[in-house]
């Protein structure tokens, strides 16, 4: 096969990928879950019945405890999610996609690679049940917010850097923080949001300088997961019914972690398909 051949092959088949992702991500984005849906058959009774009930203060103090919960993980928690994963292991687990990808445009072999994040996804959703119901059966549904924010960076952490990005970094902490407030927000808002948060990857992984205010970005966060959970953490102060809230954690915590795989996969996708594009026309110039 001559070298313009085998270029295009890959290009062809770096751009197959990219369709199948944004295929899957509209599914994520715009269509609602089966379990979503059950979900929500499953509370719509009662919701109207305990949303009377909630204090006007309570998102206030949502909104706080998330706020702090977010502080608490990047400033002092971000060694203790170390020690939840292995880093050496997702470095290499990188360097085989970026290969599988970059030198041999085997289509079979980058679904193959895909495993290890299908098997970390099983694991995170089960300790997000378990979390959830656990605290919920004991009627406790404000202290699980560190563990539950804890959970979500440690999801966008683990899939930036099996796909090469450097999680230390303020612009991808930023990035993770909009990703986390788009797998939150409602259907209807999410299209300019995930437009806005693409924009900023391209950004990041074309090396614009750019300034970022991490706290505004926390707080911004922080007030839309006190809107979107905020049924649940009440639901989960009530111990007659604290399941059903306690149900919530595993719905965002799956969201989340099918969007961080696909998202970062894109970005690493654009990246080697960019790389490929530069170093054909180096070569041919």
């Amino acid at each position: 096969m001559s070298a313009m051949a085998e270029y295009k092959d890959r290009l062809v088949t770096i751009n197959y990928e990219l369709r199948d992702c944004r295929e899957k991500e509209e599914r994520l984005l715009f269509e609602d879950p089966f379990w979503k849906k059950a979900m929500a058959a499953r509370t719509g009774n009662l919701r109207a019945k305990i949303e009377k009930k909630i204090p006007e203060k309570l998102e206030e103090t949502l909104n706080t405890a998330f706020n702090a919960a977010f502080k608490m993980v990047f400033q002092e928690g971000k060694i203790l999610i170390k020690k939840t994963y292995d880093a050496d292991a997702l470095k290499s687990e990188y360097a085989q996609k970026r290969v599988g990808v970059q030198t041999q445009g085997d289509r079979s072999l980058i679904k193959r690679l895909r495993k290890p994040s299908e098997k970390r996804y099983l694991k995170s959703l089960g300790v997000a049940t378990t979390e959830g119901i656990g605290l919920g059966l004991l009627g406790i549904g404000l202290p699980d917010i560190p563990i539950l924010i804890g959970n979500m960076i440690r999801t966008c952490t683990v899939s930036a850097q099996s796909h090469g990005l450097n999680t230390d970094r303020t612009d991808e902490q930023v990035y993770m923080l909009r990703l986390i407030r788009l797998a939150a927000m409602p259907t209807d808002e999410r299209r300019t949001a995930n437009r806005q948060l693409d924009a900023l990857g391209e950004a990041i992984d074309a090396g614009t300088e750019s300034h970022f205010d991490l706290e505004e970005e926390m707080r911004l966060t922080s007030e839309r997961l006190s809107m979107t959970l905020l049924f649940s953490r009440f639901v989960m102060g009530l111990p007659v019914v604290g399941v059903a809230g306690g149900l919530y954690n595993p719905v965002i915590v799956s969201q989340l972690h099918q969007l961080a795989e696909v998202k970062y996969e894109s970005r690493l996708l654009k990246r080697v398909k960019a790389d490929l594009v530069r170093q054909h026309h180096n070569e041919n110039h």
